[in-house]
C-alpha cells in the first residue's frame, strides 16, 4: 500500500539495515542521549555510518526539521515533561481476554503530561496521507494498548499520534482512544495464529 515502515518491523535490524529500510530516523531518535543536531551527528559517527550517504543526509534533514518545529519546543521541551519521556521502548504485551496473542515491537515516543494524560507517538518517514485507512486505525489501537500498559492501572484513555516526518510543519496527528475503542480495533487479532516471541522483544 506504499506506507512507510515502522520501528516494529525493523527492530531486529542493525542501524545500517534501518538505513536501507527507511527507519534510520526512528533508530537515531531512540539512541541519542538528548535529541539535538550535534548529538545526532555524534551518534551517527559512533554507529560507523557516513554522513555523506544521501539517505543519511535525508534522515538528518527531516529530523533537523522536527527539532526546529513548534511542536518539539512547545510540547516535548515543556518544563517537567522530559523526565517522563521514554524513547525506543521495546515491549511485549498480551492482547485478548481468552487466548491472548503476544505483540512485540518498539514505541518511538511515550510520555505523561503533568495532568496525567498519557501520550504515545509513532514516527514515520513519510508525508501525511490524504486520508488514514484501516491500517492506521489498527496501528493507533496497537500503540494505544501498549501505551496504557506503561501507565497507571486506572488509566482509561490515551492520546495516540502519528508524526509524519515529511510534513511541512511536523507535529503528531493525535486521536484520543478509550479502552472500548482499542479493544474493538484489536479484536480481529484473536483470529491470527500465534508466533514465537523473538529473543530481542522485551520491555526496556
Amino acid at each position: 500500500e506504499g506506507r512507510a515502515r515502522t520501528s516494529d518491523e525493523t527492530m531486529a535490524l542493525s542501524p545500517l539495515g534501518c538505513l536501507v529500510a527507511g527507519t534510520l530516523p526512528q533508530r537515531l531518535w531512540a539512541l541519542v542521549e538528548r535529541p539535538t543536531p550535534a548529538d545526532l551527528e555524534r551518534t551517527l559517527t559512533g554507529l560507523g555510518i557516513l554522513r555523506e550517504n544521501p539517505p543519511v543526509q535525508e534522515a538528518l534533514t527531516w529530523l533537523g526539521l522536527l527539532l526546529k518545529s513548534r511542536w518539539f519546543h512547545t510540547e516535548l521541551l515543556e518544563p517537567g515533561l522530559w523526565p517522563s519521556l521514554r524513547r525506543g521502548v521495546r515491549y511485549h504485551v498480551p492482547v485478548g481476554p481468552q487466548k491472548p496473542r503476544t505483540l512485540h515491537g518498539v514505541l518511538d515516543l511515550w510520555w505523561q503530561r503533568r495532568d496525567g494524560t498519557v501520550c504515545v507517538v509513532d514516527l514515520q518517514l513519510a508525508s501525511p496521507p490524504p486520508q488514514e485507512n484501516a491500517w492506521h486505525t489498527a496501528r493507533r489501537a496497537l500503540l494505544g494498548h501498549v501505551a496504557l500498559q506503561l501507565a497507571a492501572p486506572n488509566t482509561t484513555e490515551v492520546w495516540v499520534g502519528v508524526l509524519y516526518l515529511q510534513d511541512a510543519e511536523p507535529s503528531p496527528r493525535f486521536a484520543r482512544l478509550g479502552l472500548s475503542e482499542i479493544a474493538a480495533a484489536l479484536a480481529p487479532l484473536a483470529e491470527l495464529p500465534s508466533l514465537p516471541l523473538p529473543a530481542h522483544a522485551a520491555f526496556g
